[in-house]
């Protein structure tokens, strides 16, 4: 036994349309809908035909996009901010090494570079000016402290007028 259903013309159509894609007659979309509501009640009171906040996929794309630009702009700036700090860091870390690593880089200066050459240039002013050699200079720490207090002489004076550290 059958019994029928009003429907408009809009509704039949969209049946008609959804029964031909399905490959299936009206009659059994209509049952399997009825079935499936029937096994999803939670869905029977959902409003499907509420406005969505959106009414084209343009809309979303637009929205989404927006969404995306703040979220990358937020997380640049907080790697920018990182970067900076720690390009201080090592900017204040850099101008705590007192001697220069590599003597053929220019980049690098000390406050204290202009005091050794100053010291340097007038010690070996005055070892000449009472005809003594840095040599002589060596032997007589030799003499007094010892070979090991002479050879430490040696190195830090060959550090000392480099500007680099002895490693």
């Amino acid at each position: 036994m059958y019994k029928t259903i009003n429907v408009d013309l809009e509704t039949f159509s969209l049946i008609d349309e959804m029964s031909k894609s399905f490959g299936i007659k009206k009659l059994l979309l209509i049952k399997t809908i009825i079935i499936f509501f029937s096994q999803n009640k939670s869905l029977i009171n959902a409003d499907f035909f509420k406005k969505s906040e959106f009414t084209n996929l343009k809309e979303i794309d637009s929205k989404f996009e927006r969404m995306i630009s703040v979220i990358s702009k937020k997380e640049t700036n907080r790697l920018i901010s990182f970067i900076k700090v720690q390009d201080k860091y090592m900017q204040d870390m850099k101008r705590d090494i007192l001697f220069k690593l590599n003597p053929d880089m220019d980049s690098e200066w000390n406050p204290l570079f202009e005091h050794y050459d100053f010291i340097l240039k007038y010690f070996d002013f005055f070892l000449n000016s009472i005809d003594l050699s840095m040599e002589d200079v060596i032997n007589s720490i030799k003499d007094k402290s010892g070979f090991e207090q002479a050879e430490y002489f040696k190195k830090s004076l060959m550090i000392t007028s480099s500007k680099q550290l002895g490693i």
